[in-house]
């Protein structure tokens, strides 16, 4: 398949989707969610793009950034995605005495006729950039990403999904979830009660989608 090189208008926003592997739940794992956000604050400071909405889904993900150069685009979604991938991977390998863990890795195995160094992939090699040229699609995007949660019956409403740009815009920045990553990406079980309540009370997150508290909250590993 010939590789066609993507052109991007300076100065527009880009609206990027991106999947999983074979469209498996990995970010059902709140472990991974704070994974996914710390990586993608870490890729904002390297690049210094624009952020204007996120939505974090359990199969994909939706960005409407700003790339300063528009180029640098292909760079941004590539680093979001390498550095979740290898920092997923390992804490799946890590774990494979849990269920869960063995099923996700089961589900990322590469077939036979892929010829790569590694054995798994976590995410869709392609992702699906949309360059958005008027204010009207702007909040058409923005709407749509905050309200795929509820679409998707993980939520009521897009207040209630903790993990999108809804609540930043509502008041609430993304800085005030990256104070608590750092602490999740190696949680203990004995602190997991507690870092629950604090980010609950620190950031004012809904913690679960509506009525499925307990398989979003017990972190699956």
């Amino acid at each position: 398949m010939p590789y066609h090189k993507r052109q991007y208008s300076p100065g527009k926003l880009q609206f990027i989707t991106a999947s999983t592997y074979r469209r498996a739940p990995l970010f059902l794992s709140e472990r991974f969610c704070r994974c996914f956000v710390e990586t993608l604050a870490e890729a904002r400071q390297a690049t210094q793009f624009l952020l204007i909405g996120w939505v974090l889904m359990p199969d994909h993900f939706h960005l409407l950034i700003k790339p300063e150069p528009a180029e640098t685009t292909t760079l941004i979604v590539q680093r979001l995605k390498s550095r979740t991938a290898t920092r997923v991977l390992k804490l799946l390998r890590d774990n494979q005495e849990h269920p869960w863990c063995q099923k996700m890795l089961a589900r990322l195995v590469l077939p036979p006729s892929v010829h790569d160094e590694s054995h798994y992939r976590a995410w869709q090699r392609r992702f699906y950039p949309f360059s958005i040229h008027s204010e009207k699609k702007r909040l058409e995007k923005l709407d749509y990403m905050h309200n795929n949660p509820v679409k998707r019956g993980l939520a009521s409403s897009p207040g209630e999904w903790a993990w999108s740009s809804w609540r930043g815009r509502a008041g609430v920045s993304i800085s005030c979830r990256m104070r608590l990553c750092s602490r999740w990406i190696g949680w203990s079980e004995r602190d997991k009660d507690l870092s629950l309540r604090e980010i609950a009370d620190t950031t004012m997150q809904a913690s679960a989608p509506a009525g499925d508290t307990g398989k979003f909250f017990n972190a699956l590993f």
